[in-house]
């Protein structure tokens, strides 16, 4: 198993500088982990996934 650093929901708002409420607004499409079944189990993100899933947002030298 490879050394992943994985992060919270908490650390993913910060370091993207977006709401906790607007992560969970977008849980349907953001890659992540949820361990266990119940309503309340801990979610954790793959910053190398968060990174590509973030790459077809990118807005390539404002010609949009």
């Amino acid at each position: 198993m490879e050394n992943t650093n994985y992060i919270s929901k908490a650390e993913l708002s910060q370091s993207l500088g977006i709401s906790l409420s607007t992560i969970n607004r977008k849980m349907h499409e953001i890659p992540h982990f949820k361990l266990g079944d119940a309503r309340k189990s801990r979610v954790m993100f793959d910053p190398e996934k968060i990174k590509d899933y973030l790459k077809q947002f990118e807005v390539n030298g404002g010609t949009d």
